[in-house]
């Protein structure tokens, strides 16, 4: 979307990425607690085909053959989506263990959300601040390896 309205907005530019800062935005999966329970085994293995996927995506060799898989499922341009490729730092395993270490830096999961939880609750977007260590479960992460 931001790349569509760039376009149709002669001498629009860019003037702050999270590109800019590394670790402001993450993105996860989400799952209940009865549900991760009942199926610890298959949510591991979601996170081992992510851990190929990643390396896929990365890989030199198999670049392109990625973009043009994730584009023509979008319906984009493979040189289109290539930018967007290139502006999303994606996390394989070990990326994901490193940013499931409990820090206050934007280089954890934790230190993200404890900097967007204060900036919430400061800017009034909600009263009481969340627990954010009682969201967060590192432990599928770090059982493999």
């Amino acid at each position: 979307m931001a790349n569509q309205a760039l376009k149709s907005v002669a001498g629009s530019k860019i003037i702050y990425s999270s590109k800019d800062k590394p670790g402001l935005i993450y993105d996860g999966v989400s799952v209940n607690m009865s549900h991760l329970s009942a199926h610890k085994e298959e949510w591991k293995k979601l996170i081992q085909v992510w851990d190929k996927t990643v390396k896929y995506i990365n890989d030199p060799a198999t670049h392109a053959d990625a973009v043009k898989i994730m584009s023509n499922r979008v319906g984009v341009d493979p040189t289109q989506y290539e930018q967007f490729v290139g502006g999303t730092h994606l996390l394989d395993l070990a990326g994901n263990k490193k940013a499931f270490v409990k820090n206050d830096s934007f280089d954890s999961v934790y230190g993200s959300s404890y900097h967007v939880n204060q900036f919430n609750v400061n800017n009034g977007i909600y009263k009481t601040a969340v627990d954010v260590d009682g969201l967060i479960y590192p432990d599928l992460v770090n059982e493999l390896k």
